[in-house]
């Protein structure tokens, strides 16, 4: 009997963050994207075939064993081989028997499983004696010496892989070995040559509705042509790899390659004695990405990006829509992203965990807009306090007023315009506009000072802008600073009407060198 088999990696941002340093990361994005295929094919070695995998991308595999033995003999030996390329690793694998072909029955009771897999913690491979050295950054028992570091054995393979082939550089730069000696290797190589500091931001884009359309696209094929349902979920995969991948490609060459270009001409540096591309991707896969952006060239990128996506999966899919007959897919896909702006010292985890909530923040307001073709947006934040992880604390305590109901956080911004809610263009002309010499930019920032300590005198403050800014009060949201009302929910679940002003993403922008 067939068996549908599934492997997940738990926690992979987790896991690529665990640490601070630049290469680590770097290493750890590099496991995770080889170990869900080059690595799984070399796990199964004669036994893999092509047509038998389903799904290989961002910490996720599917694959159709032919019998019981085989499926066995590799679950029991996955651990001992995962610990070695991929220690400290924790992951989650399922499998299904299948009656014949299969079905979304079959695929919805294998998603069950691994959820509940991945609530039993994975047994760590070599954790040490507890007299044992310890590295001084992870914790872990101490494994080599690096450059005069004690490094743990995670942080060992991770270094290691770090100055492999660079492999997501390969998905979206032609001939990227050739260039290896532009990509960062530390946080520093990111930051504007000219700069001695600087913001860097770090982004996390993902689709919208991506599970649900799947299971649509497995019932409906299960229904209809059950035996084509294995070579659509592959072809599937592949191509929503590739329309990330194209997307990415081409929001670099028009976003970071001009500047890498500008850069390279120059002789000499503040930082560097030559010129890095200002980005590194941490994981692309699927529709899934992370990177880590100079910052001020995030918000360009990111919009960029999101437009591409969208284009390139209703170019994609398009033909997989005709070949099997599924009219879902003729328009492609959205999705959310996500923006976290710090400095080039901050904790990555934090920032990674508040990119995630960004960018889940941006699909649940998304969602009220339309809950089954769910619109693109994103949201952001510029962090100023010490440690910063849920964007919905960051609202509850940064960005509101509650006693007037007024709040700061007016995004997300999408790429159409919405009632309620402005675009990403309309957002950037605004900070075209505050960043001009004569703008009342500082004024701006009293005033919203001024709101969290007496709205009587903000308000005459604001009259005073207009009288003496007068030419910037049809350039800037001055004539109305809190513009939009929104029904939001309270913590008591009661309705409450609030107002939100777009000024302090204004200036949290234009500030961002």
């Amino acid at each position: 009997m067939p068996y549908l088999y599934g492997f997940n990696i738990n926690s992979i941002q987790s896991y690529i963050f665990q640490t601070g340093k630049l290469k680590e990361i770097i290493g750890g994005s590099e496991l995770v994207d080889y170990i869900c295929k080059d690595g799984f094919q070399k796990m199964l070695g004669d036994r893999f075939s092509k047509e038998k995998l389903v799904q290989s991308a961002a910490g996720r595999v599917r694959y159709l064993f032919d019998n019981k033995n085989d499926l066995q003999d590799f679950v029991r030996d996955l651990p001992i081989k995962i610990s070695k390329q991929l220690p400290g690793v924790s992951f989650s694998q399922a499998a299904v028997e299948l009656a014949s072909e299969m079905t979304y029955n079959d695929w919805s009771k294998l998603e069950k499983r691994l959820e509940i897999q991945k609530n039993i913690p994975t047994t760590p491979h070599n954790p040490g004696l507890m007299i044992a050295e310890r590295s001084q950054r992870t914790g872990g028992a101490l494994y080599k010496t690096v450059s005069g570091e004690e490094v743990d054995e995670a942080q060992f393979a991770k270094i290691k892989a770090s100055t492999s082939d660079n492999t997501l550089f390969d998905k979206f730069i032609e001939n990227a070995s050739d260039q290896k000696d532009a990509f960062a290797k530390e946080f520093e190589d990111l930051l504007s040559p000219d700069q001695q500091s600087g913001w860097l931001a770090v982004v996390h884009a993902d689709g919208n509705s991506l599970g649900k359309l799947i299971q649509q696209l497995i019932l409906e094929l299960s229904k209809n042509k059950p035996d084509q349902l294995t070579a659509f979920l592959r072809a599937f995969s592949e191509t929503l790899d590739q329309a990330t991948c194209n997307a990415v490609k081409i929001a670099f060459e028009q976003v970071v390659s001009p500047v890498y270009e500008q850069e390279q001409k120059k002789e000499k540096t503040f930082l560097n004695e030559k010129a890095f591309f200002p980005l590194r991707p941490i994981i692309l896969g699927g529709d899934d990405l992370t990177l880590i952006i100079r910052g001020s060239l995030a918000m360009e990128f990111t919009s960029n990006y999101l437009k591409r996506f969208e284009e390139q999966t209703k170019l994609l899919f398009s033909p997989l829509a005709q070949k099997y007959g599924l009219e879902d897919l003729h328009q492609g896909l959205s999705a959310c992203a996500g923006i976290s702006y710090i400095k080039y010292n901050y904790p990555l985890h934090y920032a990674t965990d508040l990119s995630e909530s960004l960018c889940k923040h941006a699909k649940a307001e998304a969602k009220k807009l339309n809950d089954i073709q769910v619109p693109t947006c994103l949201a952001f934040h510029k962090v100023q306090s010490s440690f910063v992880e849920n964007y919905e604390d960051l609202i509850d305590g940064e960005l509101s007023i509650p006693k007037e109901n007024r709040q700061f956080n007016y995004g997300p911004y999408f790429l159409q315009k919405f009632e309620g809610y402005d675009t990403i263009d309309q957002l950037n002309y605004w900070v075209k506009q505050i960043k001009r010499k004569d703008a009342p930019r500082s004024n701006l920032r009293e005033w919203l000072t001024e709101l969290k300590i007496n709205s009587g005198s903000a308000a005459q403050l604001m009259t005073r802008i207009r009288q003496v800014s007068h030419k910037y009060e049809q350039r800037l949201p001055l004539h109305e600073p809190f513009p939009i009302e929104r029904t939001q929910k309270d913590k008591k679940g009661e309705e409450v009407k609030k107002s939100y002003t777009p000024i302090f993403d204004i200036i949290t922008l234009s500030s961002i060198k």
